[in-house]
């Protein structure tokens, strides 16, 4: 579940346990349309999975690439590599992004690896 969303919050009592699942709203832009929001290729290779992420991440974005590149590694099974080659200049959400995937690949024994030129 925590895949899936933004935020997770776990509240234990004695009468129950409540869980509360939050996702962050698309930023808007003026017009009310979304903001466009970074493209990311991912495709398989004989040691893991290369995604490559081009355009802007601004820090909104942040929990979507997060979620994208967690599910291209499988949770964590799989080793991943991020090529940030094609990145544009707000970069916001990137560190967070790659800090999350990078703690699931540990955990799970695998590795990041991060291209940036």
């Amino acid at each position: 579940m925590r895949e899936s969303v933004d935020e997770v919050e776990i509240d234990r009592r004695a009468s129950g346990t409540t869980v509360r699942l939050r996702r962050a709203r698309s930023p808007e832009v003026p017009g009310g349309r979304s903001a466009p929001e970074c493209d990311v290729q991912v495709h398989e290779t004989s040691s893991g999975v290369v995604a490559v992420v081009r355009g802007n991440v601004p820090v909104d974005a942040g929990p979507s690439l997060r979620r994208t590149l967690t599910t291209a590694a499988r949770g964590g099974t799989v080793p991943l590599t991020v090529d940030l080659s094609g990145l544009g200049v707000e970069k916001g959400g990137v560190e967070h992004a790659l800090l999350a995937v990078d703690e699931a690949l540990r955990a799970a024994g695998n590795r990041l690896t991060v291209r940036t030129g």
